[in-house]
């Protein structure tokens, strides 16, 4: 999940996001795609994708069953009357899809999303709204708050410090740091994923100090949610 592109129209959650590709974005696009400008590879490596899914709900689905399966064997080993006869677990999983662009490839919602950019920038007159819809890049309601909080600050030997939030939607936090001792200089960095760690050890060795940290959404290269409000933890040596 660290490598995917997020974008407005497309579900945080894996399950959505995945029934968003199978049910409705690729049967779209293999109706709408030609006329679009998107290649016959491309529309195939979009079906592909929706197949990948399609058969790893499948698979997952067989994987919970077998595995209760073998934990009934094996209770039955110790727990069945005696002398009956053994019955194992047979291993035997749905067969993969066959790929239409060989070899399969990973990484399906980034290609989609970098597809996407280049569909959502054509003119009104060939992307039409009823398109647009059709293939599900109309923009999702916003997901959780609209400013960025802190869940919680975690201290870790040696000066570092773990900032935990909840990016939602989002495509990043931005997160600023200082030192207590140090007033008025203030560290920022970005980052994509639901925590950020500063490994900046103690200015001085084997002593704590007072850190403050503070988080906002990152809601395009130039703009930003408000500020969270400082919320401080002293390291651990």
């Amino acid at each position: 999940m660290a490598n995917l592109i997020y974008r407005n129209y497309l579900p945080t959650k894996r399950t959505e996001r995945d029934q968003w590709l199978i049910s409705r974005y690729a049967p779209a696009l293999s109706q709408y795609g030609a006329s679009l400008g998107v290649s016959p590879a491309e529309i195939d490596t979009v079906l592909d994708g929706a197949d990948e899914m399609a058969y790893q709900i499948v698979f997952e689905g067989y994987l919970d069953a077998f595995a209760k399966t073998v934990t009934s064997f094996t209770n039955s080993l110790d727990t069945a009357k005696p002398r009956t006869p053994v019955v194992r677990p047979i291993w035997n999983p749905p067969a993969p899809p066959t790929p239409r662009v060989s070899p399969a490839l990973n990484g399906y919602f980034s290609f989609i999303a970098e597809l996407n950019d280049r569909l959502l920038a054509l003119p009104p007159e060939t992307m039409t709204p009823e398109m647009k819809t059709a293939l599900g890049l109309d923009p999702l309601a916003p997901h959780g708050p609209k400013d960025a909080a802190i869940d919680k600050l975690d201290a870790r030997d040696g000066g570092a410090v773990v900032v935990h939030y909840h990016l939602y939607s989002n495509k990043a936090v931005e997160v600023a740091m200082q030192r207590s001792s140090e007033p008025g200089i203030v560290t920022t960095a970005q980052s994509p994923f639901d925590s950020y760690t500063d490994n900046r050890p103690n200015k001085v060795e084997g002593q704590i100090e007072s850190r403050g940290y503070r988080v906002r959404f990152v809601l395009s290269p130039t703009s930003f949610s408000p500020w969270s409000d400082w919320l401080w933890i002293s390291t651990k040596p």
